[in-house]
This record gives structure tokens, sequence and C-alpha cells, in this order.
């Protein structure tokens, strides 16, 4: 998939609010957002997995799912049939 950058969001459960991150991300998505990236630190593994699988399903193949450093989260979105990809930066687990 050739990502399109111009509108790129990366989520805020904070500044989701009320609305949620799920129905958040699925409003960009309508709007026009290509690429979501799953941004929650204070979030567990098992959290951060369910809120994998739900916006997957939100984004239903319409844009690129990233989280960043979550590879034990990410493997478990994926075999629950989660579309992911993992962003590993220099402080991953992934990269040490």
């Amino acid at each position: 998939m050739n990502a399109d950058l111009s509108l790129y969001l990366v989520t805020d459960p904070t500044l989701c609010g009320d609305r949620g991150v799920v129905d958040t991300v699925r409003r960009a998505v309508d709007g026009g957002v290509r690429i979501v990236q799953l941004r929650d630190k204070t979030a567990s593994d098992a959290e951060t997995a369910e809120q994998l699988l739900a916006l997957s399903q939100a984004i239903d193949g319409r844009a690129l799912l990233v989280v960043n450093d979550r590879l034990d989260a990410a493997i478990a979105a994926r075999a629950r049939g989660a579309r992911v990809e993992v962003h590993a930066g220099r402080r991953s687990p992934v990269t040490e």
C-alpha cells in the first residue's frame, strides 16, 4: 500500500473526550484521513490490542493503522484479525 501522508491522525484519548478514540477515528477516516496512529502510552498491551482490534474494524481497510513500539499488542490484535502495522522507534524493545 502506498501511504498518503497528507492526512495523518495521531490519536489522543484525552483529546477525543466523550466521543472516544474509535468514533473519532471512524469520523476522521470518513473525512479523508488515510493513516491512523494509535497513541496511548498509559494503556496496557491487552488494552492496546483491544483498541487496535476496534480501530481496525472501524477503519475497515480504508486507512493504514499504525501503532508505535507495541509489538506484543499488535501481534495479539493481528491474531484476532486486526490489520495493523508496527512502527519500531529507537527505544523500542524490538530494536534493543
